[in-house]
């Protein structure tokens, strides 16, 4: 069953959510087991409001002509609030504050064990952090160049690598 959202971040939520709904909510698979914390019904509106925040960020920018997924995160964003006890307002604030942690969290963890320069890492971080916040054409664009510039640079160092390793 998808909600409207693209299909990965639909099944990362629902991820998310039995991860924080308790035991009541897992019976098999990895969500499996008791658990020993288990998170305020308005921690986790918090969290899985962060969650639809994101992926409507992604849905206007990439596809804004989809108003049927924008309506379902829409009505998931009201649903998580009612249900939690929280305004959109802060579930806006949680997702705005936690996002960069988020980020951070997942390029350390995909760059895990290669050589990439700290600077490089940060410039990346920086740029994912304000497509997120303000997705629009400019932060897009930006993200774009880096992509590029990052393909270069790394086929540049293996061809030079290669001829060294020829001569």
């Amino acid at each position: 069953m998808t909600l409207g959202i693209p299909a990965p971040l639909t099944r990362d939520m629902i991820a998310e959510y039995l991860s924080l709904a308790g035991d009541s909510a897992r019976t098999s698979g990895p969500f499996s087991g008791p658990s020993l914390y288990r998170p305020s019904p308005r921690e986790t509106a918090l969290q899985f409001g962060a969650l639809v925040s994101k992926s409507l960020a992604e849905t206007r920018f990439l596809d804004p002509s989809n108003t049927t997924a924008i309506n379902r995160g829409e009505a998931l964003l009201q649903s998580a609030a009612s249900r939690g006890g929280v305004s959109r307002a802060e579930i806006e604030r949680y997702y705005r504050q936690g996002i960069g942690d988020l980020i951070a969290e997942t390029v350390d963890g995909k760059s895990g064990g290669k050589t990439i320069p700290a600077a490089t890492l940060t410039d990346m971080k920086q740029r994912i952090n304000a497509f997120y916040l303000n997705p629009n054409q400019t932060t897009f664009n930006a993200l774009k160049e880096f992509y590029i510039r990052v393909n270069l640079e790394s086929t540049a160092l293996y061809m030079i690598n290669l001829y060294n390793a020829a001569g």
